[in-house]
């Protein structure tokens, strides 16, 4: 297989690597293109925070699973009793 073994970049903002295995040079040439994009006039702010909404819905979450895990532990236990009875 081939890697990159070295990388470097020159004055005229062009990135050159080197792959060592396969003895072979490459060079990656930047460019820019102009585009137009027209400004939104109008946007629609929400003042509700990320944290307000992730927040109850992890810790929601937590819960649940632990809730679930508490189940499935308390069914492991009848069924072993179950089971050496």
């Amino acid at each position: 297989g081939s890697f990159v073994q070295f990388i470097t970049s020159d004055g005229d903002n062009n990135i050159w690597i080197v792959e060592q295995q396969t003895n072979k040079l490459g060079m990656v040439k930047l460019t820019e293109l102009p585009v137009n994009i027209e400004p939104q006039t109008e946007s629609f702010v929400s003042k509700i925070q990320y944290a307000e909404v992730a927040s109850p819905l992890i810790a929601a979450g937590i819960v649940a699973s632990s809730l679930f895990f508490v189940r499935n532990i308390q069914d492991k236990r009848r069924l072993n009793s179950l089971i050496l009875s």
